[in-house]
């Protein structure tokens, strides 16, 4: 899945695949085309981080999330 944020016409991307029954990426795509991924080995510890990063984001101006897509 992903999600949009916006902040000044610029857009960042969040996306959470699920890669394995216990492997789990959280990347952060940037307006710039530069990215970061996280690796997880369970969804709990995913979904606890990907809450920090958006709040986080919230923070740094950014709106959203704009809607997910699968």
């Amino acid at each position: 899945m992903f999600w949009w944020f916006e902040r000044e016409g610029e857009l960042l991307r969040i996306e959470v695949l699920e890669l394995g029954p216990d492997s789990f990426e959280l990347r952060v795509i940037r307006p710039d085309g530069t990215y970061s991924v996280e690796t997880f080995s369970n969804a709990q510890d995913l979904a606890k981080r990907q809450a920090e990063v958006q709040s986080g984001m919230s923070r740094d101006g950014w709106k959203g999330p704009r809607g997910s897509m699968m």
